[in-house]
């Protein structure tokens, strides 16, 4: 069980989907305040949003944190696709509602087509793609054969080691968010990123759109992050110096920061 005992109060909530998943989430916040959903990325759950909800930095905005299917609390239901992850949230955003949808890597694949899909008065995409090529394709069609013969532990371990610059504090509780992972998940899904294609969505999305990339991510390469800020019409895009894939890890205060003054932005213009 992870330690949440330095985190704000966090209600954990379960939705149905029309297919029957049952779907875990977080809910934190002021409960009137503008809500923003997160989506995890690859491998990992809602617990990696973590460092966004310290005590001692209560969030401005109320949050809607799921899992998505198979992923921790949510339920082994197939399929494992970025389709589904985005059908599913947008049903979830129905129940619970959300004006601002963000998401970190995979999670921000599920974010721009929902985006694209949905209503929102807002988007965030972090360290993400519209579609993955080059040198991260080429690293996950050679990882996923290696995964299928490999213990979990082995997987967090090779995970956190590779391509992170993350905090020292933080490295053991990320080993555990990793090694929680169910083998078959990361398997189908990651064939998936591999076959995702959404560039001809990115000329649908019409609300104001934020691109947080690292400068020296080597997961994802910085030339997604600016492909999109280039293909969505209203897009401002922010590079942090300092950071490689894990923005919300490696840079937790200033991605907070520039995404709550996006989301204060937003608010004060509509």
């Amino acid at each position: 069980m992870l330690d949440h005992s330095g985190l704000v109060d966090l209600d954990l909530r379960y939705f149905t989907t029309e297919d029957g998943a049952r779907i875990a989430y977080w809910v934190a916040g002021p409960e009137n305040a503008p809500t923003v959903m997160l989506i995890h990325g690859w491998a990992v759950s809602k617990e990696y949003w973590r460092p966004l909800l310290p005590k001692e930095y209560p969030p401005r905005y109320r949050l809607i944190i799921p899992d998505i299917r198979g992923h921790g609390d949510s339920e082994q239901k197939p399929p494992y696709t970025t389709i589904q992850a985005a059908k599913d949230f947008l049903q979830l955003v129905e129940h619970e509602r959300a004006d601002f949808v963000v998401g970190h890597s995979w999670g921000g694949v599920i974010a721009q087509r929902m985006a694209a899909l949905g209503k929102f008065k807002g988007a965030v995409f972090a360290s993400t793609f519209a579609r993955l090529s080059s040198f991260p394709a080429h690293l996950v069609e050679w990882a996923l054969p290696l995964l299928e013969r490999m213990d979990m532990e082995t997987f967090a371990r090779l995970s956190v080691r590779f391509g992170y610059h993350v905090a020292h504090e933080n490295v053991d509780w990320l080993y555990d968010v990793y090694k929680s992972a169910k083998r078959d998940v990361v398997i189908q899904s990651g064939k998936d990123i591999l076959r995702y294609d959404g560039r001809a969505l990115l000329s649908r999305i019409k609300i104001p759109v934020l691109v947080v990339h690292g400068e020296r991510d080597s997961v994802v390469p910085i030339s997604h992050g600016k492909y999109l800020w280039q293909r969505i019409s209203d897009a401002d895009m922010v590079i942090l110096p300092e950071s490689g894939h894990d923005v919300v890890l490696e840079s937790g205060r200033a991605f907070r920061r520039v995404m709550s003054g996006f989301i204060d932005d937003v608010l004060r213009y509509e």
